[in-house]
This record gives C-alpha cells, structure tokens and sequence, in this order.
C-alpha cells in the first residue's frame, strides 16, 4: 500500500527532473521520462486509502500535468513546465493535507484517536 512518504519522494524527485529540464535543452526522451514517472505516481495514488472524491482530485491533477508535457510542441515549453510544476506543488499540498497511516518511519499514536497514526516524516 501506498503512503504519504513514499509519494511526496517521487514529486519531489519529479520536481527536481523538471527543474533541471529548465536548465538545459530538453528533449523528447526526457520528457518521456519523466511523464513515465508521473504515470506511475498516479498508480500510488490510486493505492492511498483517501476518499473517492480527493483522490480523483488529485488523480485528474497529475493527468492535467502529462497532458501538458506530452504537447509535442515546444513552443513555450517552459511555460508548460512551470505550470506543470505548479500543478505537482498543489498536489503536495492536498497529499499534505490527508492524514494516511504511514507504513514506515516513526508513528504517533494518539491516545484520543488511536486509529489516527501520523508519520513524523509526513508530518513533523
């Protein structure tokens, strides 16, 4: 199963590659790339255990942010970058904003909510 650690690595480490795309030519296997890694980030999302409606919110987030990147146009492709990259930040933001038990790390486990686990790393 899926948890908030593991997701907001991979954003992150998404985040870095088109950060980096900014800095140099970008090419076609790179973006590919990287819309591989968002594919399957939306796999790990549909593992959290969130409700429906926040998790087809952020599910139709990261597919707003393929189809921006697999515009074959490169016109304006920093622009699309940016966006794409601000979409991943409010994507942060809801993942953030779910309380999901963590698998790993340190748990808190508090004495009145004993179901409710946060996850020091999640959530310091």
């Amino acid at each position: 199963m899926a948890n908030t650690c593991t997701i907001l690595r991979r954003i992150e480490k998404i985040s870095q590659k088109l950060a980096d795309l900014l800095s140099r030519p970008r090419s076609r296997r790179a973006v590919d790339k990287i819309i591989n890694q968002i594919r399957l980030l939306r796999g790990s999302v549909r593992e959290l255990p969130i409700a429906k409606k926040a998790k087809r919110d952020i599910l139709n987030r990261l597919a707003q942010a393929q189809r921006l990147l697999r515009n074959d146009n490169f016109n304006g492709a920093v622009t699309r970058i940016l966006a794409v990259l601000s979409i991943l930040q409010v994507v942060v933001l809801k993942v953030k904003n779910r309380r999901v038990p963590c698998a790993q790390g340190l748990t808190i486990v508090h004495p009145s909510k004993p179901f409710s686990t946060i996850c020091q790393i999640c959530d310091p």
